[in-house]
């Protein structure tokens, strides 16, 4: 049985869409389950801490691995080579299930330490989550194998499973265990516990699927070859990491964003008022107020994290493509897909890097209620900036992957993260600046990685994309979009005010795009071409 394939658009399409569908989910997941009514802003604190670090694995297992692994089989199977093939999901099963189990031990082991010392309560959260590792990494070789085979369906679905469970089980854990216990700790993870079992039941879905239609791979015993092996672990390595942009900003901030701020009250107590302005708390323990502020900046992330996931669609569907074009020279279909790409990922991420910018404090307020909205739609204003640049960022990295610039996209990814992390240890100390201090250089580092990814993508390439047409007309109908809702909203001040000045904002920005032209009838017609 044939598996069946789609072009970039159509792959994309069906990846966003799923991508949409999922980050719906997600929102009637982390919305609720960050409200008073669930977490809080402590609960979600904890749940933060641990998932920004689990965030990194599941980025590698979502489009890290497979699109290594989609990338060799993409250029076996332009070649006819089935054996090859086969080979390729062979020995990445047995990688990945290797690196599934050290995954899991790690995470078992994080927990240990912090259990014993009994002084933070985050070790529930570390073992509820532990698990899914192991299930992401095996997951991860069946969608490789499908999106290799531009075949994007299986992925999508299996999101969506993922994103259900996650709901379903892991925000009604988290209510059950808050109003069983009144322990935010034990909810956050019985919330992480909900993901695993969403994890699992993904995986299982990938697995009958291979079944019915991976029928290009023979199941057998075949003896490893080495060779192939090692090509294997080299394109892992690079493209897993680079994969891990956005989410080793958070990571980054899982590590020193805490401690820094419990740096700025141990130096002076009197801090602890100023890390708490732009909020309605009061007597709150010192001890519980980083945890809270990593709560607030979690969700404002959350909203971020959306926009470069969009963009993430059309980077993981070009692999394939871009792959076979230019392996084949075929110059004319690289310069129009790659244009295509970057063009669609422009029109995705700019009007909602913008949108948040104008809307920022309604948006907080809306979603989150205003105990923190003040705080949280500063950082949601900065995040606006970064998600600029970030949601530009991911589809390069994937086109330099596909060009075979692995190498290139991991250096850059490096520089990014280096230049993240140098200044959160000089901002965040900062008293007056804290918190925003981790946000302004999460901008920073997306702005060198977009910069040095269109350098690389340009000599990689040998052409300069259409800098007007992927970039300047997206920017100008995303501007005229934003001041709408800018305006619109401080003319109707209240939540109802917000959703319109989004709709309305949408309707604006849609009719600039027809009036911009910013597609053309050749690329219309190869959006909708089956």
């Amino acid at each position: 049985m044939k598996i069946k394939e789609q072009n970039l658009t159509q792959g994309g399409a069906v990846l966003l869409l799923s991508v949409v569908v999922v980050k719906l989910i997600g929102a009637l997941f982390k919305i609720p389950l960050s409200s008073d009514f669930a977490l809080g802003d402590l609960g979600f604190g904890y749940f933060s801490a641990v998932y920004d670090l689990y965030i990194p694995i599941y980025t590698l297992a979502l489009s890290g691995f497979p699109v290594a692994i989609a990338r060799m089989i993409a250029d076996f199977r332009s070649k006819n080579n089935g054996e090859g093939v086969e080979k390729v999901y062979s020995i990445s099963f047995r990688v990945l299930l290797i690196l599934g189990v050290m995954g899991a031990f790690v995470f078992f082991s994080l927990a240990i330490p912090l259990m014993l010392s009994k002084k933070d309560d985050t070790f529930y959260s570390f073992l509820a989550i532990a698990p899914s590792i192991l299930f992401c990494c095996i997951a991860s070789v069946y969608r490789g194998y499908f999106e290799g085979c531009k075949n994007m369906v299986p992925t999508a679905v299996s999101n969506i499973i993922e994103a259900l469970g996650k709901l379903c089980l892991g925000l009604g854990g988290a209510f059950i265990t808050m109003r069983l216990t009144r322990n935010s700790a034990l909810s956050a993870a019985a919330a992480l516990f909900g993901i695993t079992l969403g994890t699992i039941s993904s995986c299982l879905y990938l697995r009958v699927s291979f079944k019915k239609n991976g029928q290009d791979v023979i199941l057998k015993n075949s003896v490893m070859d080495k060779h192939l092996a090692r090509d294997l672990i080299r394109l892992l390595i690079p493209i897993g990491i680079a994969s891990l942009s956005v989410g080793l900003t958070a990571f980054i901030d899982s590590i020193t964003l805490r401690a820094q701020l419990e740096g700025i009250i141990k130096e002076n107590s009197a801090n602890a008022k100023l890390l708490l302005e732009g909020t309605l708390y009061s007597n709150v323990p010192n001890g519980e107020i980083p945890t809270i502020l990593y709560g607030i900046k979690g969700k404002a992330h959350t909203l971020f994290n959306l926009v470069s996931t969009l963009t993430m669609a059309f980077g993981v569907s070009a692999v394939p493509l871009i792959t076979q074009y230019f392996e084949n020279k075929d110059t004319e279909y690289l310069i129009k897909n790659t244009n295509l790409c970057l063009k669609l990922s422009s029109v995705l991420c700019m009007p909602a890097a913008l949108g948040f910018m104008a809307l920022s404090g309604g948006i907080t307020e809306l979603l989150y209620g205003n105990k923190s909205s003040g705080l949280g739609g500063d950082l949601l204003w900065i995040y606006g900036i970064a998600a600029l640049f970030a949601g530009l960022s991911v589809p390069t990295t994937s086109l330099l992957q596909a060009a075979s610039k692995q190498k290139t996209a991991l250096v850059n990814i490096v520089w990014g993260t280096a230049a993240k992390l140098t200044f959160n240890l000089v901002l965040i100390p900062i008293p007056n600046m804290n918190v925003k201090g981790a946000v302004w250089s999460t901008v920073i580092c997306f702005v060198v990685i977009f910069a040095l990814n269109m350098i690389a993508l340009v000599k990689a390439m040998g052409f300069v994309p259409d800098i007007f047409a992927v970039f300047v007309k997206p920017i100008l109908s995303a501007s005229i979009c934003g001041l709408t809702a800018f305006f619109v909203s401080k003319s109707v001040n209240s939540s109802i005010g917000v959703v319109v000045a989004i709709v309305l904002a949408a309707v604006v920005y849609l009719t600039f795009l027809w009036f911009l032209r910013v597609f053309d009838k050749i690329e219309l017609l190869e959006i909708v071409k089956k």
